[in-house]
């Protein structure tokens, strides 16, 4: 009987913003009746500020299905009528960073209707762009919104199909690779394919298939989290994109459809709706003690035929960030610092991590990198369990301490002026674990996977 097969992976670190982004909102009058709204994007490279022409923009619904695609004009500016709701974006262009970088997911934003929404996104050169000066150029038959793949072992690059299926993916370094696609309720035939430098043509064969496997299961809402509607996704394991149209959002019973062969990772709870992944429910859930080591562990679904599986989460209430955060909702504007030394303020948020004996702090950029900080042996093992392990990353915070500047335990982190980063905060709590018959720091909650996006301002200094 052909059936999914389900098992754990660890290590998976992201981020989850979307681009970083400024604007402002207007009315702009007009019929009552009208139920579309203005957006207005102005691109520039974030090294200078010069207008970035010929950029792809990809706008997606609240549920990753494709919506609408287009280029930049000469001076870096797309403009798009929407009708009003929730959407999020992706920014591609040849020798830049993609937006949202690799791990990160999009912010969703709002159109309102009758209002207009100006804002300016800054891309980050590609610091590898100089030797990846490789592009792919190639069709899926019409296919709009499809995730397109090029992969060689953990080395991978992904682009989105148009709304005529033109796909285009950029700075790929020269080297053999494997081209796939991915979208609910269709089946590609990957294509072996060797990159040179320059421009290269890859065309990959698609169908629609209405026999593909399911993956079903229930939302649990423990210690403090709030039953709402919840994000359900799965993603590329090398890339971290989601699957186009395998996206649901329930408080409850949850079913993918037409999901293609190929692994996955299943993940809940990408919004900034105060609720995360219980931390201490993924570490069950993993077979070894080594897969806590990251509350960002998420299961690795490998499907390998016309069938279907169940996968619960367990989701509980956030840590709250204070400072410096960005706004819980709208739009991934970074809040601004004037030092390269930020203090960081967070609060326990509900009553059931009072009891918290540690904090955690930790600092990414925006590739996903950790810069500073994080959990260490002894952190989830506890003193006993982790005698004689490596030396630990980072200084645990007492859990009545709330608030900490950046690099307070001289670990020789530094940040850098102009650069956006983004902090998480997780409570820990040493108590008795019956699993393992002793006591070990269980994780209980960490901050959301959107918040905490800061950019470092220095102020010009005078003589």
């Amino acid at each position: 009987m052909n059936k999914i097969t389900l098992k754990r992976i660890a290590g998976i670190s992201t981020l989850s913003l979307a681009f970083v982004i400024s604007g402002c909102s207007s009315s702009s009058g007009g019929d009552k009746e009208n139920t579309s709204g203005d957006l207005s994007l102005m691109v520039s490279s974030a090294a200078d500020q010069s207008a970035l022409a010929d950029v792809l923009v990809f706008i997606f619904d609240n549920n990753n299905a494709f919506v609408e695609s287009a280029k930049t004009d000469a001076n870096g500016l797309l403009e798009l009528t929407l009708e009003q709701g929730t959407y999020t974006a992706r920014i591609q262009a040849q020798g830049y960073e993609m937006s949202p970088p690799r791990g990160v997911a999009a912010v969703p934003f709002e159109v309102v209707a009758n209002e207009d929404l100006d804002s300016t996104i800054e891309l980050s050169v590609n610091e590898d762009a100089a030797l990846e000066n490789a592009w792919v150029n190639g069709n899926l038959g019409d296919n709009s919104g499809v995730l397109v793949v090029a992969s060689a072992g953990e080395i991978a690059v992904s682009a989105l199909t148009d709304d005529k299926g033109n796909y285009t993916l950029f700075n790929v370094a020269a080297g053999e690779y494997t081209l796939t696609s991915y979208h609910a309720g269709m089946m590609a035939t990957p294509v072996m394919q060797a990159i040179a430098e320059g421009e290269n043509t890859v065309n990959i064969s698609v169908e629609m298939n209405d026999s593909l496997p399911s993956l079903t299961g229930n939302l649990s809402f423990i210690a403090g989290g709030t039953k709402k509607s919840t994000d359900v996704s799965l993603l590329h394991p090398v890339t971290l994109d989601v699957i186009p149209g395998l996206t649901i959002s329930t408080d409850n019973t949850y079913t993918l459809k037409g999901i293609p062969s190929g692994s996955y990772i299943a993940w809940a709870s990408f919004a900034n709706d105060l609720n995360v992944m219980d931390p201490d429910w993924i570490f069950k859930n993993g077979p070894t003690a080594d897969e806590a080591l990251s509350v960002t562990v998420t299961m690795d679904s490998v499907l390998t035929a016309d069938d279907s599986s169940t996968l619960n989460f367990s989701l509980t209430g956030a840590v709250q960030q204070a400072s410096p955060t960005n706004a819980v909702d709208g739009l991934a504007i970074p809040a601004e610092v004037d030092t390269l030394t930020p203090t960081f303020t967070w609060k326990d948020g509900v009553s059931s991590y009072s009891s918290a004996d540690q904090f955690v702090l930790e600092v990414f950029d925006l590739q996903g990198n950790s810069v500073w900080g994080g959990p260490t042996e002894t952190t989830i093992l506890g003193e006993a369990a982790a005698a004689g392990s490596a030396a630990g990353t980072h200084t645990h915070i007492p859990g009545d301490v709330y608030s900490k500047e950046f690099n307070f335990d001289d670990a020789g982190a530094m940040l850098e002026d102009g650069k956006t980063y983004i902090w998480r905060v997780t409570a820990y709590q040493n108590k008795m674990d019956s699993d393992i018959s002793a006591k070990r720091n269980i994780a209980q909650s960490t901050s959301e996977d959107q918040m905490g996006l800061f950019k470092v301002v220095l102020q010009a200094q005078t003589l």
